[in-house]
């Protein structure tokens, strides 16, 4: 982190602070391995992001990209809606936690990010031409893609939790130059 030290003398522009822990968290959740990335840990990073990418895809390839099974639709693909007293209104804006409760296994499946996201999209469009996989093919590509996201919620953590002690140790070590 710190560049052209000489005999103990340090200009400000020389101490290179990490990101903060909320910016490194939001980098890796958007792409998984990023927030190591950030905090200057290029291999962990890259080893993390693409066990988890690799992990999340094992599962759309088990079971098909219908593994990711998007709370408010139904099985082919529509908006579910339910009658309210002002009309009729999207499951998920109406009450969210019930839609989500019904397809608890979207939260983690929603910690990948990125590659989740564009999975998400990819179901719906879909839906009503490919069915779910079927019996255990299903239930595996699901799990597998369920844990993807959880480790990436432990990495999370991690990176982020490391941005903050690598930020502690910076402002102890040079105080007179971190603000």
């Amino acid at each position: 982190m710190l560049r052209g030290m000489s005999q103990g003398k340090v200009r400000s522009r020389e101490v290179k602070l990490p990101p903060g822990a909320p910016l490194v968290a939001l980098a890796g959740w958007a792409v998984p391995g990023l927030g190591y990335i950030l905090i200057g840990e290029r291999w962990r990073g890259v080893v993390c992001g693409l066990a988890i990418v690799g992990l999340f895809l094992m599962g759309l390839m088990i079971g098909g990209v219908r593994v990711v099974d998007v709370p408010g639709y139904d099985s082919v693909g529509r908006q579910r809606s339910i009658s309210t007293s002002s009309g009729s209104q999207w499951v998920l804006t109406a009450r969210p936690l019930g839609a989500l409760m019904e397809k608890p296994w979207y939260l983690p499946q929603l910690l990948v990010g990125l590659p989740n996201v564009v999975a998400s999209y990819a179901s719906v469009q879909i839906s009503d031409e490919v069915q779910k996989a079927r019996a255990r093919l299903g239930e595996i590509g699901t799990l597998y893609a369920a844990v993807a996201g959880v480790l990436n919620l432990i990495v999370l953590i991690d990176s982020a939790q490391r941005s903050m002690r690598k930020r502690e140790e910076l402002a102890q070590k040079y105080p007179h130059l971190i603000g």
